[in-house]
């Protein structure tokens, strides 16, 4: 247990830069891999809705 606290002690003494830019990372991951699901669902819905309105018009011709 002490050999893991002076590494966690050493990676936040000398290596904040990269610590900092490694949660930036990570964050900006994980909001990316919940917004495109998201984005690709309203694309699937925009086709499916347009493609019922033109239905909807062969319908009334």
């Amino acid at each position: 247990m002490p050999t893991i606290i002076r590494i966690i002690k050493l990676i936040l003494k000398k290596h904040k830069r990269r610590l900092a830019l490694g949660y930036i990372s990570v964050i900006g991951a994980a909001l990316t891999a919940l917004a495109v699901p998201h984005l690709i669902g309203q694309s699937v819905t925009n086709v499916l809705d347009s493609g019922e309105r033109d239905i909807r018009g062969l319908w009334l011709l």
